[in-house]
């Protein structure tokens, strides 16, 4: 079998980005039986396959031209909302699949058949693609995983119980701390939420303001508490005005800079739940940094609202988080005033069934076999930097520290970071890639 030059690799990969031509659109027909739905070759060369595997999971296969046996990426993609279809990833940027084309790697990703919390079906749907690949194009020379945001959890789930089938992992801003840690995250900002801003909230929904209605569909599908939020709970008459919750979230940072503040200086069991330097949020020019704090809450609330009830089916309704002994503080608080932050906050107990899901799927074990590379926004608002630090302690523990190099990209956001640093950090991304691919053919770690 005739093997890429590893230089040909890495090079095209670090070229500047360059168009090559669309992919072809696609449709968007599932079913359960297997098949093939179409095998072109674009003018580029590229040869382009699209078809099903598994109820409803769609999948494509890109190979470069002239490819043979070579290297391929199983691409595995991120969160999707459980009110929307099973659809091809749109966190897989185009001119990233160009440059891993034009440096020779065949590139295969599928939809899932679910959505939602979809760990254990994207794992499943992602290794049988590459069983069909397998069995359809060849035995790859090498087989990267590389999964984005819920995709870099899907990833390693994969990577750490079927070391066997691959040889190199990149996670990109995933929640490779665990979904444990994920959902303690995301419930820990909706219960301070709450009782930072819940009265504030009232009130604005209370007012004749043009926020008033945005103001009371969000009351309305946060619900009485961390888990009985539900977008289904907003009357008919108020439904259009969800998608503007963002709107409501900033009014209420902004007018209440203070209160945003101590929310964002919040310790968890004495560990910052952000990660956001406390001279950063003391400093007297905060308006920049309070828009973070803005992004940020409404992200874990689009979660908590439009997850929670995928997440509580899953479990037959039974808590998957507990905060019935976390101790918050806030270091812009006095000591009354967090002890009164305690008595008041929401707390949850788990049930068993409910942290035994989550566990399951997924709590990594940290037994690494192969190179993993990360890559995390240092500030993400959707999936924490808490996960690498929690990871890297993980791996540790499993006496495989000498598989993981991660690195850390300066920033605010979470997926499509174009818009605040152009293609900054998708050349930080292709960067890692092209060290992983060294790391794998060479066996020396960067």
């Amino acid at each position: 079998m005739k093997r890429v030059g590893v230089g040909l690799l890495v090079a095209a990969i670090l070229t500047v980005i360059g168009a090559c031509g669309d992919p072809l659109s696609t449709p968007t027909e599932s079913s359960a039986a297997p098949r093939m739905m179409s095998r072109v070759v674009l003018d580029s060369g590229v040869t382009y396959e699209q078809g099903v595997l598994g109820p409803g999971a769609i999948y494509e296969i890109y190979t470069p031209p002239g490819w043979q046996i070579g290297a391929l990426v199983l691409y595995v993609h991120g969160y999707v909302s459980p009110y929307d279809e099973p659809g091809l990833p749109e966190d897989l940027d185009d001119s990233v699949l160009e440059m891993l084309l034009g440096g020779g790697f065949a590139v295969a990703y599928s939809s899932f058949s679910e959505t939602g919390w979809a760990v254990r079906d994207g794992a499943i749907r992602s290794r049988q693609l590459l069983g069909y690949f397998r069995d359809n194009y060849g035995d790859p020379e090498e087989v990267y995983l590389v999964g984005a945001s819920q995709g870099g959890l899907i990833a390693l789930s994969l990577a750490e119980q079927n070391p066997n089938l691959f040889d190199g992992l990149l996670s990109i801003s995933g929640a490779i701390g665990g979904g444990p840690l994920q959902m303690e995250y995301l419930t820990h900002v909706r219960a301070l939420f709450d009782r930072f801003f819940g009265e504030k909230l009232h009130l604005l929904a209370g007012t004749v303001d043009p926020i008033a209605a945005p103001s009371q569909a969000l009351l309305a599908a946060l619900g009485d508490g961390v888990l009985d939020a539900d977008p289904e709970a907003v009357s008919p008459e108020l439904s259009g005005y969800l998608e503007y919750f963002p709107e409501v979230v900033a009014a209420l940072v902004l007018g209440h800079p203070e209160t945003a503040l101590a929310l964002a200086a919040t310790l968890v069991d004495g560990v910052p739940l952000f990660n956001w330097r406390l001279e950063e949020i003391l400093d007297p020019a905060v308006h920049v940094f309070l828009f973070e704090v803005v992004e940020t809450i409404a992200s874990a609330l689009w979660f908590n609202i439009f997850g929670t009830p995928d997440l509580l089916e899953r479990t037959n309704g039974h808590a998957m988080v507990d905060n019935s002994g976390t101790q918050y503080w806030s270091l812009v608080l006095n000591a009354e005033e967090n002890l009164r932050l305690n008595d008041e906050v929401e707390r949850i107990t788990a049930h068993p069934a409910g942290t035994n899901y989550l566990s399951r799927w997924y709590q990594p074990t940290g037994w690494l076999r192969f190179p993993m590379m990360t890559v995390h926004v240092s500030r993400d608002p959707a999936v924490p930097i808490l996960h690498e630090r929690t990871f890297a302690a993980i791996v540790a523990g499993a006496g495989s520290s000498d598989y993981l190099v991660q690195r850390e990209f300066d920033g605010f956001g979470h997926g499509d970071l174009r818009e605040a640093y152009g293609d900054l950090f998708i050349q930080y991304v292709l960067s890692a890639f092209a060290d992983l691919v060294l790391w794998v053919t060479s066996g020396v770690a960067p």
